[in-house]
């Protein structure tokens, strides 16, 4: 959403492979979207599907394939009807994805690393708030987040992660893994 009125992710160029199997004709500044998704070098998949694949994909059809596919589009959907104005992410990065684990903190020196954040809100957290109070829990971590100016600890239960706030331990959060989708702005 942050890339569509921005013309260095929402065009395609002569510079990317997907351009020489495009129509001459087609008039790719009207598919902002379909630029965004292509555009070389900015999501990972581009990488492995363009060049690899000679016009063929075959998506997922089974059934957990078929939810994820619907859970992405009703999500997807929902952050277009509201879009996130805080949000000020232009790339990101899924360091568990791909090879080697490397890390593009050093490597976009133009991008700045968006500071961890929690998961969504536990709702029922009773049983959970429950084992803390009794000690049951292992602590692994803690983060600060200097955009909420909150520090959080990264605690385990019964081989599940949590997130509380640490002066607030009543305000549960699902972890988010940091190394799954890291997020990175432009340095103004």
């Amino acid at each position: 959403i942050n890339r569509f009125d921005n013309e260095k992710y929402n065009s395609i160029s002569n510079m990317d492979s997907i351009k020489k199997y495009l129509p001459t004709d087609l008039a790719t500044e009207k598919n902002k979207w379909l630029n965004i998704l292509f555009k070389e070098g900015e999501f990972s998949f581009t990488y492995f599907y363009i060049p690899g694949n000679f016009h063929i994909y075959c998506p997922d059809m089974s059934r957990i394939g078929n939810f994820y596919r619907k859970e992405n589009a009703r999500i997807g959907l929902e952050h277009l009807n509201q879009p996130r104005k805080d949000f000020r992410a232009l790339r990101y990065f899924s360091r568990v994805s791909m090879f080697g684990r490397i890390s593009m903190d050093s490597i976009w020196t133009d991008f700045l690393a968006l500071p961890e954040i929690p998961g969504n809100p536990v709702k029922n957290h009773q049983k959970i708030q429950s084992a803390i109070n009794a000690g049951h829990t292992r602590f692994l971590y803690k983060f600060t987040n200097n955009d909420l100016k909150k520090t959080f600890q990264v605690i385990e239960l019964k081989n599940k992660k949590y997130v509380l706030e640490e002066n607030n331990t009543k305000n549960i959060y699902y972890y988010r893994n940091p190394h799954h989708f890291k997020y990175f702005a432009p340095i103004k």
